[in-house]
């Protein structure tokens, strides 16, 4: 139990701040155009998502069993209210048939007292507590992947803004280049050919900002949805697509992942309480020993009898058609088969750290990469429109010229956005 408490304690603050958000939920929108930072952002979840309810509820049914066990510890009163009332009748001999009526009143209150057990109460007791810092693990679970989403929806729209920016630009370019392209036709040192042709990409480059404005607006849905509230508004992001160094080696991160793992740290609560059971489902094997102590009326007029009575009940059940033998063989089984769930968890864990610590190194090296070509794609493009005004290159080339530095850019974009999620999916992973 000691092992749990730390994480348990912390989940149970979660739940206090979840519940007590929850019933102001109405007063806490958030403002179009506020300023957010990732973090107020998965505050928000904490305090909005819908799904974390059915995990909040999940803890609360597992307090009650708890309360429910310990209820085993403590006496129980048991009042009893009856009146009877009987007619006899005597037909023998039919001539002489008698009639006898009798009333009888009954109340008690009596008391009952387990007084040992041989652990039954108390290890039931202990099980349904592990079960209950599962519950727990499993909300923080939920609450870690929630928490990516968040990040992701979050770098989403910045990855929108910023590919809805290099569009804009491009259009700006291509329409500077058809005003161009129309001087030069009238001053006769270019062709019509290279005043459609600015056209035509003008059009395409129009089409490609209408396809980012879109994707800027599903991103705003995406987020708002991540945060788990009904909202059409924007917001001002304090976070950029900047890079920001992650370090930590494979091994780091698989040791983190294995001793932070809320999931994993679930099944071992169950696997605990599996075992726990074996114990119990073995305690139907010994009787239980009980006190008992009444006070009651009885009689068949008022003022009733009174009196009382104390005594203890040995209560042992010598064969149950071998029902014993065989919960304790389901307890032994479940017991086997949550350790293997340990284990197969453990492989995923293992495979999910390998794939997201891949992620991360390639998305950092795509950086640098992207970073040349972005570099590599400007220069191009300042020696091509050169060239075009001196007239050594033709509208083709500079057009080429002008998407490959816009899909450079977006490919910048697209890199910084990789890493951003790959370091929030490999946090996720690590269970941090």
């Amino acid at each position: 139990m000691v092992k749990y408490f730390t994480k348990a304690l912390f989940a149970a603050f979660v739940m206090f701040f979840f519940h007590s958000t929850l019933l102001h939920a109405e007063l806490d929108t958030i403002a179009p155009g506020s300023l957010l930072t990732v973090e107020s952002c998965v505050e928000t979840a904490v305090k909005h998502h819908p799904e974390l309810l059915s995990y909040y509820y999940a803890i609360k049914a597992k307090e009650a069993q708890v309360g429910q066990v310990r209820a085993g510890f403590l006496p129980r009163l048991d009042f009893t209210y009856s009146y009877t009332r009987i007619q006899l009748v005597n037909d023998f001999p039919a001539t002489s048939q008698k009639v006898y009526n009798n009333s009888d009143f009954y109340t008690a209150l009596g008391l009952t007292q387990t007084i040992y057990d041989f652990g039954k109460i108390s290890t039931n007791l202990e099980i349904s507590n592990l079960k209950l810092d599962a519950s727990h693990f499993d909300y923080i679970t939920k609450l870690d992947s929630i928490t990516f989403e968040v990040k992701k929806a979050y770098f989403g729209v910045l990855k929108a803004l910023k590919s809805r920016d290099v569009d804009t630009v491009t259009v700006k370019q291509f329409t500077e280049h058809l005003e161009q392209a129309k001087n030069f036709y009238k001053a006769g040192t270019k062709s019509r050919y290279d005043v459609t042709k600015a056209e035509v990409d003008l059009s395409n480059a129009k089409l490609t900002l209408l396809k980012g404005e879109n994707a800027l607006k599903q991103a705003w849905v995406s987020f708002n949805n991540a945060m788990g509230i009904y909202s059409t508004s924007e917001y001002k992001l304090t976070e950029t697509l900047s890079f920001v160094p992650f370090d930590i080696t494979f091994k780091d991160a698989m040791e983190r992942a294995m001793k932070n793992r809320p999931d994993l740290k679930s099944l071992t609560a169950l696997k605990d309480a599996a075992k726990k059971s074996i114990q119990y489902a073995r305690t139907d094997y010994y009787p239980t020993v009980s006190g008992t102590a009444a006070y009651m009326f009885d009689g068949s007029r008022y003022p009733a009898d009174n009196g009382w009575s104390a005594g203890v009940t040995l209560s042992w059940n010598i064969f149950k058609g071998l029902e014993t033998k065989h919960k304790v063989a389901e307890a032994a089984a479940d017991f086997e088969s949550s350790d293997s769930k340990i284990n197969a968890l453990k492989l995923e864990i293992q495979s999910a750290i390998q794939k997201a610590y891949l992620d991360l190194t390639l998305a950092k090296e795509s950086i640098a990469n992207a970073q040349i070509q972005l570099q590599q794609a400007e220069e191009n493009l300042e020696i091509v429109k050169l060239r075009y005004e001196s007239g050594l290159s033709g509208p083709v080339e500079l057009t080429d010229a002008l998407i490959t530095r816009q899909n450079a850019n977006l490919t910048y974009i697209n890199a910084l956005y990789d890493y951003k999620i790959a370091v929030a999916a490999i946090e996720k992973t690590m269970g941090r």
